[in-house]
């Protein structure tokens, strides 16, 4: 019977070619177009969910006044980081990031790379696979970890853990490190990744001029982790300690507020941002998106509703037959 339903089908659809033309590519068209906004949207909701602690972890974000107008900052005053882990026992771990230009060299192959100097706690708090080495190998401050593109750029498919390379961050600031680690190629829903990591404590080694303590110092970025996430109210109501050693030092840019935005929606909120890490795009776009995509899958539904009331009357002849022959009218919805 099935087998029969099918011929009928196909039969139907090579007797009404431009119906049926109709009927398919717009169909088609609206759920083709359908997919792929879901698939870009699916792709902007899940941004940074493989990171296994991301709901208890947080960017500290820096308000500021200027001219008049609050503007929203990803970065952060180098000392509150570490002011803020030894005042409150809820905070878990605090994680710096500061980003140096460098030389990276192996051999006789030179190129110019970047570099993240971060506390050693980078790579517990967010879930960055290792895919050779020691996942802990930023608690030896001689020791780096570098990308898979890195790893691939410089040593081809061997594992380069243990080989020695030199980074040189010019005016003579030059060091040599050991690979400690490769991470694996990283997900595509990162919203922000690293080509090489190095502990925090080479970059006051390597910039002695840079005080730790300067809170007129920026650095690109100050993650917060917390025991529990419930805490986060209470470090946010105690900021005024922190907010007026920021505003004594500097007047241009006083600061406002120190809220704490949450890894999970950071890369669809970073729009909002200015300087973030994350760099994620505005919701115009998936609203655009979505919006035009429901409309073409509504629009193709009604046209082919309208077609198929139209074209039904020219099937009566068939439903009359069916239902003299025994059909009944479960078998004739079936079909």
């Amino acid at each position: 019977m099935v087998k029969n339903y099918f011929k009928m089908a196909l039969r139907s659809l090579a007797k009404n070619k431009l119906v049926s033309f109709i009927n398919i590519f717009g169909l088609s068209t609206a759920v083709g177009v359908s997919i792929v906004v879901f698939s870009f949207m699916h792709f902007s909701f899940t941004q940074d969910k493989f990171h296994v602690n991301r709901e208890n972890i947080f960017l500290l974000m820096n308000v500021v006044e200027r001219d008049g107008t609050e503007q929203v900052w990803g970065d952060s005053p180098v000392p509150i980081g570490a002011m803020l882990k030894q005042d409150y026992p809820q905070i878990k771990s605090v994680v710096r990031i500061a980003n140096k230009n460098m030389v990276f060299k192996y051999e006789d192959q030179v190129f110019s790379e970047y570099t993240r100097f971060v506390d050693p706690e980078f790579m517990t708090m967010f879930t960055f696979p290792v895919k050779y080495g020691d996942v802990n190998s930023l608690e030896d401050k001689s020791r780096i970890i570098i990308s898979e593109k890195i790893s691939e750029k410089y040593f081809g498919e061997k594992n380069p853990v243990g080989e020695q390379v030199t980074l040189n961050f010019g005016e003579d600031r030059v060091a040599s490190f050991i690979i400690g680690a490769v991470a694996e190629k990283f997900p595509s829903t990162a919203s922000f990744d690293f080509s090489v990591l190095a502990n925090w404590e080479n970059k006051i080694d390597l910039y002695p001029k840079e005080d730790p303590n300067n809170w007129e110092d920026f650095i690109a970025a100050t993650f917060i982790q917390f025991n529990n996430v419930e805490d986060k109210t209470i470090i946010e109501a105690g900021m005024g300690k922190y907010i007026d050693l920021q505003n004594q030092v500097e007047e241009d840019w006083p600061a406002k507020s120190y809220p704490l935005q949450p890894l999970t929606t950071l890369s669809l909120n970073s729009y909002e941002i200015l300087g973030d890490l994350s760099g994620g795009d505005e919701p115009t776009g998936r609203i655009i998106l979505g919006t035009i995509a429901g409309f073409l899958l509504v629009l193709a539904c009604f046209n082919y509703m309208n077609i198929s009331i139209v074209s039904a009357s020219k099937r009566l002849k068939e439903i009359g037959l069916r239902k003299s022959i025994g059909g009944n009218k479960g078998q004739l919805v079936w079909q």
